[in-house]
Formats: structure tokens, C-alpha cells, sequence
């Protein structure tokens, strides 16, 4: 069974930042109040409620149910053949890690050929390329085995590409500006907009003030981002990366 390739180990939701509104049971405990209390709702997402124990997940917790609602309501899914295309590029992908392996490894050997290195230096280097022998007898091994793609390789690799279809829809529908995450292009300002057009419709509520501040900061705060400049932004919306040198569908 192969590993998981790299690329299918982020995240495919935002990086959102952790919620800080936490309930403070420490204090509850100091005023009196019994402990076992149930926690109160804080929020409430398609009838679902968040209590204030959730609050470290309550803008996950809504922004995947409210991407979810957009993408069942748009008919939005990967194709068996988009997300075969995306696990190819994959593998393409760790080819090519791997000749960059291959090359570290050929380069460390001749540098620790130096009767010149301090014992640091070579203590450095041979750590080095320890790693590098590490990585590429663990690649040797997958190759070796017959081509197989793990459950949750598929698995992720459809979300990956659901979770894009969605973006580059809601920036068709929305537009607005674009930044660049760890797990591709966010339509930050789509996101936004859509979401108030949630909240004023009644899909979510958060009735905790504080709670509700730190929801919407990612959205809102612009000195959190570094946008794209308009025309890279439209073209990171509309062309996946592993579709770069492919015609968009």
C-alpha cells in the first residue's frame, strides 16, 4: 500500500484560525455554578446546534456545513476522471521529488569527500543525507509494489477537487479578491458575501457576541491576507494547478 502523497496532506478547507472564544470553566467553577451544567448553545448551523464546549470548532463547523449546502445545491462533485487526473499528477509529482532526492544524495557524498568540513558541518551533511537515503528507499519500496491507490488517497483526492469546483463557483458567482493558501487559491471575499447571504437567510446563527467576532474575522479582516492582484486571482480560480497545462474544462 502506497503512501499518501504529500499534496493530499493538506488541509481542503481554509486555514481558518482557531476559535479563542472558549467557554471559561474555570471562572464558571469560581462563581458557584455547577460544573455538570450542559454547555449553552452558542451557535446553530442548518438546525444543528453548537454549544460553547464546540467553540474551538464552531467556524469549521459552519463554514464545511455551508460549503456543503452550496455544493449540494449547485449539483458540485468530482468526476471518477478529475480525481484520477489530480492522483496523477500526484504521482508525477513524486517522480519528481524523487530525482531531487537522487541529486541531494550525489551532492552530500562529494561534499563529505571534504577533508575541509568542520565536525559540525559533516555532523550536519551525514544527517542530511541520511534522510535522503531514508526518503528514497521508502520511494523504492512503493514502486516496487503493484499500483494500487489507498481508499483514503481516493477519498481525499475527491475532496481536494470538490473543494476547488466550489471555490471556482462561488467566484464566478461572487467574484471579489482571491488569496493563496497552503491548499490552493481561497475566493476570500466570495466566502464572505456568501456567508452573509447564509446568515440573513437563517442557515446559521451565532448568538454568542464573541464567538460571532471571531467567525468573521478571517472573512473580514483584510490585514490577515495577502491578496493576489486581480488577474492571477481569476486565473488561480479558473485553472486548477494540476491542470496547468491542460485546457480547463
Amino acid at each position: 500500500m502506497k503512501a499518501l502523497p504529500i499534496i493530499l496532506l493538506c488541509a481542503t478547507t481554509p486555514l481558518l484560525p482557531a476559535q479563542s472564544a472558549k467557554p471559561e470553566t474555570a471562572e464558571t467553577a469560581k462563581e458557584g455554578k455547577d460544573p455538570e451544567e450542559k454547555p449553552a448553545m452558542i451557535a446553530e448551523v442548518l438546525g444543528k446546534p453548537i454549544k460553547a464546549d464546540q467553540s474551538e470548532a464552531l467556524t469549521s463547523l459552519i463554514f464545511t456545513a455551508m460549503m456543503g449546502k452550496y455544493a449540494k445545491e449547485k449539483n458540485i462533485e468530482a468526476t471518477d476522471k478529475e480525481i484520477e487526473t489530480f492522483l496523477a499528477k500526484g504521482d508525477e509529482m513524486g517522480k519528481v521529488s524523487r530525482q531531487g532526492f537522487v541529486k541531494d544524495k550525489k551532492r552530500l557524498e562529494e561534499e563529505l569527500k571534504s577533508t575541509t568540513l568542520s565536525a559540525a558541518d559533516r555532523k550536519k551533511k551525514e544527517e542530511e543525507l541520511a534522510m535522503a537515503e531514508d526518503l528514497l528507499k521508502t520511494m523504492a519500496e512503493d514502486a516496487d509494489k503493484p499500483p494500487e491507490r489507498h481508499p483514503e488517497e481516493t477519498k481525499m483526492a475527491r475532496e481536494f477537487v470538490r473543494t476547488w469546483k466550489v471555490n471556482r463557483e462561488l467566484f464566478k458567482q461572487y467574484g471579489g479578491r482571491v488569496i493563496f493558501q497552503q491548499a490552493g487559491p481561497e475566493p476570500v471575499d466570495a466566502y464572505r458575501d456568501f456567508l452573509r447571504e447564509e446568515e440573513a437567510k437563517g442557515s446559521f446563527r451565532i448568538t454568542d457576541a464573541k464567538a460571532k467576532e471571531v467567525f468573521w474575522k478571517y472573512f473580514t479582516d483584510e490585514s490577515m491576507h495577502t491578496f493576489l492582484d486581480a488577474k492571477d486571482g481569476a486565473q488561480a480560480m479558473e485553472i486548477p494547478w494540476w491542470l496547468k497545462e491542460q485546457k480547463p474544462e
